[in-house]
């Protein structure tokens, strides 16, 4: 199997657990409000993946989360990305 189908395959799963975290609502959307426990819930989750998979997690005062994953050459330039994992009441997917 690719590296490539492997790492969709973990977006896909880990996706599928945090619309479990998010409380889907009958509009389709899910809630996963900042500073409560399930927002706090979906942090652990992609912290404990990243982990796994090697990368350094960072957490700072505000509750924002910062993960490294060093690449095979230093060489190179890094890569970066960002994102949240809380979402408005009925937000979308």
């Amino acid at each position: 199997m690719s590296s490539l189908k492997l790492a969709l395959d973990l977006c896909r799963e880990v996706s599928r657990q945090l619309d479990e975290i998010g409380h889907h609502t009958p509009e389709g959307g899910v809630d996963c409000l900042a500073y409560t426990d399930r927002e706090t819930e979906a942090v652990r989750l992609v912290a404990a993946e990243a982990a796994r998979l090697g990368a350094r997690v960072f957490q700072d005062e505000a509750g924002n989360v910062s993960i490294v994953k060093e690449g095979k050459n230093p060489e190179l330039r890094a890569v970066m990305g960002g994102s949240h994992l809380d979402a408005v009441p009925r937000g979308g997917q």
